[in-house]
């Protein structure tokens, strides 16, 4: 069973990718200023997504908490 902590960073992470996903859809090409404040928004949005994930993996790694179909999920995580 994950943790208590395994499970905030969960939260965090998909909260990341949520806020990715919507920074990602404001993208409109044009090379204008707006552009490229979107373009720093969404490359920070996946910043925090690849720093939640690892640090997801990390927990996993040293914590141990996951169970088996934890692991399975997290295993597809990372492979996909």
């Amino acid at each position: 069973m994950p943790c208590e902590k395994w499970s905030s960073i969960l939260c965090w992470y998909r909260c990341a990718v949520r806020i990715y996903s919507s920074a990602a859809r404001a993208l409109d090409p044009g090379g204008t200023a707006e552009f490229h404040t979107a373009w720093e928004r969404s490359e920070e949005a996946r910043k925090a997504c690849d720093r939640f994930r690892a640090a997801l993996l990390e927990h996993e790694h040293r914590h141990g908490c996951q169970d088996q179909a934890g692991l399975e999920s997290s295993t597809a995580m990372r492979h996909g």
